[in-house]
């Protein structure tokens, strides 16, 4: 299976086809059909709509429930055992594969699409409890519907909603990777909003009084419940957001290293790369050559 390297900016879905199953197929819950493993072709995105059921996704199972969403790359195999419901969209992730909507056949043997790497992407998992279901449910609803109608505008809103639906389980992802494994997994909507102002703004100078001004809470019960929901403080949260965005920028430009300090939100060189070993265990300039 052939990997290339993209930037984000080379991100830029086409939605290839749309579904609801079993609905869309002519089936119900109550005559599910048996379904038999299959190889991927493209990037497949699934939201479930009931609990129950499961997936085969390689050579591991996933349990299922209403809000899980399945990522699918190119060349892997799956088999969904029901009976279930859920939501399906098929992505050309950088819109260059030549295959067209109208033409799609879903299923059926095509050419391989590549499976691409990319900081962005790889954070993605291949199973995600997502925190908000009911509004990711409505978003491929409502992808689905566009599908069908396919207006003049539909591409563009096509493209709108799969960049929001791959954001959503990029970022997702992010917030459960700093949760202790021994902590339940809640989130406080504080919590959210200090999350996202820190993803929005770690390029500048952020002080914990700024992030408790903008949630609405005091500097010490923020501090507290940040840390009690995410099994990190928020400074160590903020610099794994610095360090992140530092990797993907010194992988993907070839911006010098001290640029890169600068728009991360480092003040001074020096203090950037002795974080940047400390967390990844090379330093910015061997990070670079081995990714060369």
């Amino acid at each position: 299976m052939d990997h290339f390297e993209i930037s984000t900016l080379e991100i830029s879905p086409t939605i290839l086809f749309a579904y609801r199953f079993p609905d869309d197929y002519g089936f119900t819950m109550e005559n599910f059909p048996k379904l038999t493993g299959r190889r991927m072709y493209d990037y497949e995105i699934e939201i479930y709509l009931t609990d129950g059921g499961s997936i085969l996704l390689e050579d591991k199972v996933y349990p299922l429930q209403r809000g899980s969403v399945i990522f699918r790359r190119p060349g892997q195999w799956a088999q969904t055992r029901g009976p279930l419901q859920c939501y399906c969209i098929v992505l050309d992730i950088t819109g260059k594969t030549m295959k067209m909507s109208d033409s799609y056949v879903h299923r059926a043997p095509q050419p391989l699409q590549p499976q691409y790497r990319n900081a962005f992407l790889d954070n993605i998992q291949p199973l995600t409890e997502v925190n908000e279901p009911e509004r990711l449910i409505y978003l491929f609803e409502q992808t689905r519907k566009e599908f069908r109608n396919n207006w003049p505008h539909t591409p563009l809103i096509l493209r709108s909603n799969a960049l929001e639906i791959l954001y959503t389980l990029y970022a997702d992802t992010m917030l459960k990777d700093y949760t202790s494994i021994d902590r339940p997994i809640y989130y406080h909507k504080a919590i959210r909003k200090a999350a996202e102002y820190i993803n929005a703004n770690y390029a500048k100078k952020i002080t914990l009084m700024k992030i408790a001004d903008y949630v609405g809470l005091s500097t010490n019960y923020l501090s507290r419940l940040f840390t009690d929901c995410m099994g990190i403080t928020l400074s160590a949260y903020l610099m794994n957001v610095r360090l992140r965005r530092a990797k993907e920028l010194l992988i993907y430009t070839q911006l010098h290293v001290w640029e890169v300090a600068n728009l991360c939100g480092f003040e001074s060189q020096a203090y950037f790369i002795s974080a940047f070993k400390r967390k990844f265990q090379l330093t910015p300039r061997q990070l670079r050559i081995k990714y060369t």
